[in-house]
């Protein structure tokens, strides 16, 4: 099929209209057929939703545009399969499970058993629709990335915990492609965005009931810390941090208000869980919600940031001595912006990623192999400990080699979702906001073999490539799934026939 032509013309008042933010192609339609479609007439309507750039198109080009939306519509229904609606419950309790029952020993297998079952699912999906994956940039770079860890191994000098770092990646990979297949369509996308709200709010819910409000409020006020009973606390605060950041991008972008009752649980379970890191995190996300939404007043609240950060530096100065939350605070600045080498924790860390760099620079290019840091760090402090930093393990293990593998597709994400951005797409600005804060959370958390880093992946993986193939049949398909009849794509086929 040739492709269509677009005509720049002058807008006619309420005679071409676009179908969705996505396609900024316009057809002139009748009144009725305009309802009936679910196209955007109104003018502020479409000043709110970005619709800016007017084209429209000859009879015989809107005649190829409807035989090119069918076959779109229909490769979407092939390419869902018989057990789509299977693969998307399982992949909702597979995804939101990994918050709680992950982390515990005794309930571990639940979460396992649950992903067994969604890959098992997906293959047999697979082999009953052949469903097929396009291959994009990152899923090469990932997958050469987990062939090279595996080589990896080949010269190690300790074998403790490698054969488990190894078959743990290549899982790890495996669920990157089970998300990449099954995240096709923009409901996939929000499907995994739900699932993630909905497993932290389970954590956070079943924090609350473990600790009871009145402990964590005192320990808050103590500037204390919950214990890891639930989940590791730093990784309790990165998971809080996300969803506050979701739900604000919900409420602020897609009005769904209801979003507006996580919040208050969210800040709450992440003052109680006292990260640093979680505090930095939830920082960078609302700031950049905030702001773009912001309209004529970013100055203000570019303002408002610098105020606040100014203020709290002020208060960590002066309560540092009187309160452990502002005294961790005080500390960690000091460490970054000071002399001061910092309280314990980050004393350690530093000297770890301090020890992980000269590492590094021994063995540059290919690096010592997977679980190689935990064993020269336990000939130096007599213990086997992670750098507490996903730069450092990628780099010491995996060399430039391994690192530039994996972190590359961080480069096609940002470049994409920019461009993305600049379009106006719905969720660029969510996902790019998310990317940031996991290259953020990378400086300072063991992030190489959990589940988030590459189910974050996929997920960028998933956006980029939907964002970038013509998915007007999505559109198709939600309009008939709620009873609409395309009257005006009928009429074209008929002419055409």
């Amino acid at each position: 099929m040739n492709d269509c032509r677009y005509i720049r013309t002058k807008p006619v008042k309420n005679k071409r209209v676009r179908i969705n933010d996505d396609d900024d192609r316009e057809y002139e339609t009748k009144p009725d057929e305009r309802r009936s479609l679910g196209f955007i007439t109104d003018k502020k309507a479409q000043k709110k939703h970005g619709i800016f750039s007017r084209y429209t198109r000859s009879r015989e080009s809107k005649i190829q545009t409807v035989s090119k939306y069918e076959t779109v519509f229909s490769d979407i229904r092939e390419h869902q399969g018989p057990l789509k609606n299977v693969i998307t419950v399982l992949l909702y309790l597979y995804v939101s499970s990994l918050y709680v029952l992950a982390y515990s020993p005794k309930y571990n297998i639940i979460a396992r058993g649950l992903f067994m079952l969604l890959l098992s699912t997906t293959v047999i999906n697979i082999l009953m629709s052949g469903q097929k994956l396009k291959v994009i940039g990152p899923d090469i770079l990932i997958t050469l990335f987990g062939i090279f860890a595996s080589f990896s191994s080949i010269w190690v000098v300790s074998e403790i915990e490698v054969s488990n770092t190894v078959s743990t990646i290549i899982q790890l990979v495996i669920l990157y492609y089970v998300i990449r297949i099954n995240a096709y369509s923009e409901n996939d996308i929000r499907t995994m965005l739900y699932a993630m709200v909905a497993g932290t709010v389970i954590m956070c819910l079943y924090t609350v009931a473990y600790y009871g409000v009145g402990t964590i409020i005192s320990t808050i006020l103590a500037g204390g810390r919950i214990g890891d009973e639930i989940n590791q606390m730093n990784g309790m605060g990165m998971y809080c941090s996300i969803l506050t950041t979701i739900s604000l991008y919900f409420v602020l972008y897609e009005n769904k208000y209801w979003f507006l009752a996580i919040l208050p649980l969210s800040l709450f379970v992440q003052f109680g869980c006292n990260s640093r890191k979680g505090f930095a995190l939830v920082f960078i996300g609302v700031f950049i919600i905030v702001f773009f939404r912001a309209g004529k007043m970013k100055a203000f609240i570019l303002l408002g940031s610098v105020v606040f950060v100014y203020v709290f530096v002020l208060l960590c100065n002066k309560y540092h001595e009187s309160n452990e939350f502002f005294n961790r605070m005080y500390k960690l600045i000091n460490m970054l912006f000071g002399d001061d080498e910092g309280d314990y924790s980050a004393y350690i860390r530093r000297q770890m990623i301090q020890y992980g760099i000269k590492l590094f620079r021994e063995k540059p290019i290919l690096g010592y192999g997977p679980a190689q840091f935990e064993y020269y760090y336990s000939l130096l402090m007599g213990m086997r400990r992670p750098p507490h930093s996903t730069f450092i393990q990628f780099l010491v293990s995996f060399g430039l080699t391994g690192f530039t593998l994996f972190y590359s597709s961080y480069l096609y994400f940002i470049a994409n979702f920019v461009t993305m951005f600049r379009k106006r797409l719905k969720y660029a600005l969510l996902f790019l906001a998310l990317l940031i804060m996991m290259i953020v959370n990378d400086f300072g958390a063991n992030m190489l073999t959990n589940k988030f880093l590459y189910i974050f992946a996929a997920l960028f993986a998933s956006y980029a490539d939907l964002k970038k193939r013509n998915h007007t049949g999505d559109f198709i398909e939600e309009k008939m799934q709620h009873g609409y009849k395309h009257s005006k794509f009928e009429k074209l086929k008929e002419q055409k026939q």
